[in-house]
């Protein structure tokens, strides 16, 4: 794992086998394994050829020839840290692209019925991080009461595997007292073998412009709607009002 023959090895110190940089840290570290605080810890080593890697060391006691000894257990994890700090960036990047798009994020542990609100999640409704907590209840106590019964329907059908994601357009009330349209987007991304979800990812998104310019094209076709009525009431009494003695 080192680079070292056996014959090599045996001559050398701690020192010779981690960076100098981190030679301070790896002497606390093992201190506290021999003095029993800790069953393993995670320090940096370094090769013959002096490229640097991450290990696992674990140890347990042993009695040899009457002497109490500690037996260590060193394992490669550097393909374990790429894929943790590979995992890290991917989950920044997303993140980042949600949050810098304006879109909250949440995280439902299903089983718990607690949820991971991010702070663009509680800003969005005026809401400082600390005032908003980590249950189910900080989304359904604030949906308008017209709205809450179809957007469980529609988390419901989407628990049951009838759509491939969840999705509903909302009021939800800010701490101002005005409401926000909202577009909740999710999808469950873990089951237990038998079915029942277990964890769901979604964003929030704000959609109280579009609601509104919506409905502003509404009432200008319903005005145009009732004027093309009265305009044909109107024609056709004077049709016959024309066509009479």
């Amino acid at each position: 794992m080192l680079g070292y023959a056996e014959e090599e090895l045996i001559h050398l110190g701690v020192g010779d086998i981690h960076p100098k940089e981190a030679l301070g840290h790896v002497q606390a570290e093992f201190e506290a394994l021999v003095r029993g605080e800790k069953k393993s810890t995670e320090v940096p080593c370094l090769r013959k050829d002096g490229t640097v890697f991450d290990v696992s060391i674990g140890v347990s006691g042993i009695t040899i020839d009457g002497r109490e000894c500690l037996l260590g257990f060193f394992t490669d994890i550097t393909e374990r840290k790429q894929a943790e700090e590979a995992l890290h960036n991917s989950e920044s990047r997303w993140k980042f692209a949600l949050e810098g798009a304006g879109d909250g994020l949440w995280d439902w542990n299903i089983p718990g019925n607690t949820v991971f609100f991010t702070r663009q999640w509680k800003a969005m409704l005026g809401y400082e991080e600390h005032e908003i907590g980590s249950s189910l209840d900080e989304w359904s106590k604030r949906i308008h009461p017209d709205d809450i019964a179809a957007a469980m329907a529609d988390v419901q059908r989407h628990f049951r595997g009838e759509t491939n994601f969840y999705q509903n357009e909302h009021r939800v009330l800010c701490k101002d007292g005005t409401y926000k349209w909202i577009m909740d987007r999710g999808k469950i991304i873990e089951r237990s073998p038998d079915g029942k979800p277990l964890r769901m990812i979604g964003t929030h998104v704000d959609i109280t412009d579009r609601k509104q310019a919506e409905e502003k094209i509404n009432n200008a076709m319903k005005q145009a709607e009732a004027a093309n009525m009265a305009k044909s009431e109107f024609l056709s009494n004077m049709s016959h009002e024309i066509r009479t003695p």
